[in-house]
């Protein structure tokens, strides 16, 4: 760091000094300096000593600025180091998320992984109870409290071993997953059917994210959202969800499904109910679509996609703009620059209450 502040005082000190210096030499030159006798005689000593004075201010002020000019150079140079430094970690760290990615799309460094982590403690039977019944009581706490047409409702549950269990009403239609994804379904769910069904969701996502303290799901894909014969949709299985008493829920536990996992989840970082969000924009793009996230790829490719590459599910020119629109919200890469469920409703509103125009055609998702 220069200190200019510094340099610009001593500069000026020198100047103002040189001022002085000059004005007394101008006395000394004046008819009354000159005259010979005791008073100039007994002048000179004074004079040569604030001469001399100067002098030594002058090498003291040169002294400074060699001083400072050499503070400078180290500065440039410490500058000129740390820059390059930081290129390089930039650089390192470029080639390690390459290289993880390559490898986590390598089967057989996945299969060792497994066999190397803590999954034979998980497999056993006594894990296995232990980690259900776990988030079965967390299901049930949550789910007891809950009422809405859009959430599935509790009936009871079974807490104790072997027959742990939860009770809740029955939807004939099973789960949106099976419906989007079984022969016939563009001739069953026509398109403002369709926007009906990302209405519902939105809905009981709304009103957990609205509840206090908010409730996150973690988990929110087509299939934990169970349709009625109506054809509403509900949001069910709250086993990975958690209550959101902090800015952020710490990501430590892996949750949910990576095709519909948000990337701060899918690194591992902490996150909030805006990744719940982030898991709406992809069942929406499945209700436009009618295919299946991320189909040509393996979990971990999907993390590495997502998470690390930032890439997206490709959304289709001739979709409706406004649908289109709300699903890159969804999927903004910063969490605080997606929309909350009760703008994603208005959004969606306008288009289900639109008339319908035109009959909806096969093989055209969602069109205005």
């Amino acid at each position: 760091m220069v200190y200019t502040d510094k340099w610009e005082f001593a500069n000026e000190a020198f100047k103002r000094g040189k001022r002085q210096l000059l004005k007394k030499i101008q006395r000394r030159k004046s008819p009354q300096s000159l005259q010979v006798g005791p008073s100039a005689e007994a002048g000179r000593p004074g004079l040569e000593g604030d001469i001399e004075t100067l002098r030594k201010e002058r090498s003291m002020l040169m002294q400074e600025v060699g001083d400072l000019q050499q503070q400078q150079q180290g500065t440039v140079h410490h500058m000129k180091v740390v820059n390059e430094r930081l290129q390089s970690a930039e650089q390192r760290q470029k080639q390690m998320v390459s290289f993880l990615s390559k490898l986590l799309q390598n089967p057989a460094f996945l299969a060792r992984l497994q066999q190397k982590t803590g999954q034979k403690g998980i497999d056993s039977p006594r894990m296995k109870r232990k980690f259900v019944k776990q988030h079965q009581l967390i299901a049930v706490t949550i789910m007891k409290r809950l009422r809405h047409p859009n959430i599935v409702l509790f009936m009871g549950a079974v807490t104790k071993p072997p027959n742990l269990s939860i009770v809740t009403e029955y939807l004939s239609r099973g789960s949106l997953y099976r419906l989007l994804h079984k022969p016939g379904a563009m001739e069953a769910l026509d398109e403002r059917r369709r926007l009906n069904m990302a209405y519902d969701v939105a809905k009981g996502m709304n009103y957990l994210h609205r509840r206090n303290p908010p409730i996150v799901h973690r988990d929110l894909k087509s299939p934990n959202l169970l349709v009625d014969k109506k054809y509403t949709v509900k949001v069910c299985d709250f086993g990975l969800s958690r209550l959101k008493a902090n800015t952020f829920l710490s990501s430590k536990s892996a949750a949910g499904t990576p095709e519909w996992m948000a990337p701060e989840v899918l690194r591992d970082e902490p996150s909030n109910e805006k990744s719940d969000v982030y898991s709406f924009g992809v069942i929406l793009w499945e209700l436009a679509t009618l295919q299946q996230p991320w189909g040509n790829l393996n979990p971990a490719q999907v993390v590495a996609a997502v998470g690390f590459k930032n890439k997206r599910l490709e959304i289709p020119r001739d979709l409706n703009p406004q649908v289109a629109s709300t699903i890159e919200a969804c999927w903004a890469n910063e969490p605080w620059k997606r929309p909350s469920f009760a703008s994603i409703m208005e959004s969606l509103t306008p288009l289900i209450k639109a008339p319908a125009t035109q009959p909806s055609r096969p093989g055209v998702p969602l069109l205005s």
